[in-house]
């Protein structure tokens, strides 16, 4: 089962490559086959370039287009990259890395949708 987790990113270049770091950390202990999206939304500062170096997949709009479009690119580039589970997080850190297999573990026993 391949996990995509997603980050939509503008201007975070300050956080961007500890959060994905932290991801990555914790899906390669978690045994998971994922993959790390960043979209990055028009940013003019390096989040695309440091997202990159981190270790994640990334696509960029041209300008910023707001979090509704960065979720339709979102949900498109998952789908060409084979994903069976979609996680969704933010690029300040706001949500600890460590909770993403909690939160698949819950797919996995039936729920649809999890929250968190």
């Amino acid at each position: 089962m391949k996990v995509v987790v997603t980050i939509p990113a503008y201007n975070e270049e300050e956080t961007i490559a500890g959060v994905v770091k932290a991801i990555q950390g914790v899906m390669k202990r978690s045994g998971y086959e994922f993959a790390l999206l960043v979209v990055n939304d028009g940013s003019s500062d390096r989040t695309a370039e440091l997202a990159r170096a981190a270790g994640a997949v990334v696509v960029s709009h041209p300008r910023n287009r707001g979090l509704a479009e960065a979720f339709r690119t979102e949900m498109r580039e998952c789908l060409r990259l084979g994903a069976r589970v979609i996680v969704h997080t933010d690029a300040d850190n706001q949500y600890g890395a460590k909770d993403i297999p909690r939160l698949i573990r819950k797919l996995n026993s039936g729920y649809d949708l999890v929250l968190g």
